[in-house]
Formats: C-alpha cells, structure tokens, sequence
C-alpha cells in the first residue's frame, strides 16, 4: 500500500547508496521492483522479517543485513563505517535497544523502526536456533529479541539509531551522536531530514565509491 508513496521516498535517497538492496512487500511489482515476502499485516511482521533472513542466508558474499521498514530515514555511509566496526563471523544483532517486562523475566530487543543490523553469523545462530513466528503478524523486532535473547546472542544498543523523527529529540540528545537512522514519514518531510541529517555525507561517500575499498583497515575505527 506504500509503493507509490513510501518507496519512492526511498528510492530518492538512501535506497539506491547500498551496494545491494531488495524491496520485500506482500505483492510483486515489476515497476520498483519488489519481491514477494508473504501475506499482508499492518501491525507485526515476524513471518516477513524470518522470510528475508531466510533468502539472505541463500545469498553469497554479504557479511552484513541491515532491515529497515519502508519509512526508515538512513545513512548508508554511517552504516557502512558502523559495520566496519565489528567482525561479521561473531554473532552480533545492533540497534536501539528496547526493553519487554524487564523486571520480570523480560528480554530485550532491537526496535524495528531505527532498523536492525543483524551480522551474517547471527543471522546463521538464527536458523540453528530454530525459531519460529507465533502468527505472521507477530512483532518481528519483539520475537527476533526473545530468540537472541534466550540464545544468548550479543544485543548491541547504539543509540544513534533512532525510532522517532528529529523533532521528537531535544537538540542537545542530536549533538551528543551521530545519527544513523531516523524513523517516521508523519508530519515531516523525509526528503529534507535525508538532505539535512544524512545527505552530504551519503553523497561524498558514493561519489568516490569509498564504498569499494578493503574495510578491514577500518575495523577499529571509532565513529
């Protein structure tokens, strides 16, 4: 339902600065394209989210996967440098962390909304650990935390990802980080948070394709 609007957004400003990126919805269209991921639901969509770590377990030469809802604002770049940052043969699932009934017996779990950055051995620990989706329209961010959670997989909090727009942080919180992420294309303008949180350096990066170098140089650089 949120081809015409939602994705287009996407495919104006962060989609395209990915090396690889596929648009899962619940139907096929040939004009974005997107692949077919499962049945429709509006509020959770642990079925989907399972599909896509499924298919990207099929795929060769990725280390990393980053999932974003289709009203995500990101950096492409600040997630490239963050990725560079931890090694990809360690389970380790990164976000901003979020807490269910924590003072008795909860779990915590990465809010799909700033986006969750799954490296390829937790995606792999997931397929061994053999969890499965309640229903289709289960929480996805809440059931992958309960599944980490009890499989003791590394749950990584950063708060430069972020499950709300600029305009519900104080500026202070904004200038104390580096933003990865925003979340929200409710009374805003997504384009204009893109240009003025994550344009520019999205832009440089990509026009000198720094994208295409050897990244273990980085992997103890601090952001």
């Amino acid at each position: 339902m949120f081809h015409k609007d939602r994705l287009k957004v996407v495919k104006r400003t962060w989609g395209p600065k990915f090396d690889n990126i596929i648009y899962y919805s619940n139907v096929t269209d040939p004009d974005i394209p997107t692949e077919r991921s499962g049945p429709n639901t509006e509020r959770g969509h642990c079925q989907k989210l399972y599909h896509i770590m499924d298919e990207f377990l099929k795929m060769n030469g990725y280390d990393w996967l980053y999932v974003a809802d289709d009203d995500t604002i990101v950096s492409a770049y600040r997630i490239h440098r963050l990725s560079a940052c931890y090694d990809p043969t360690e389970p380790v699932f990164i976000g901003e962390r979020y807490g269910y009934n924590l003072n008795s017996r909860g779990y915590p779990y990465i809010t799909g909304g700033g986006g969750m950055l799954f490296s390829r051995a937790a995606v792999e620990k997931w397929k061994k650990l053999g969890c499965k989706c309640p229903a289709p329209d289960t929480p996805d961010d809440m059931m992958i935390g309960l599944c980490y959670h009890n499989g003791d997989v590394p749950i990584v909090h950063l708060n430069n990802f972020h499950q709300a727009r600029p305009d519900d942080y104080s500026e202070g919180y904004l200038d104390n980080n580096t933003p990865v992420s925003f979340h929200k294309h409710w009374n805003c303008d997504p384009l204009q948070i893109y240009a003025n949180w994550f344009g520019i350096d999205d832009t440089k990066w990509w026009a000198t394709r720094a994208h295409d170098f050897n990244d273990h140089e980085f992997k103890h650089d601090e952001l």
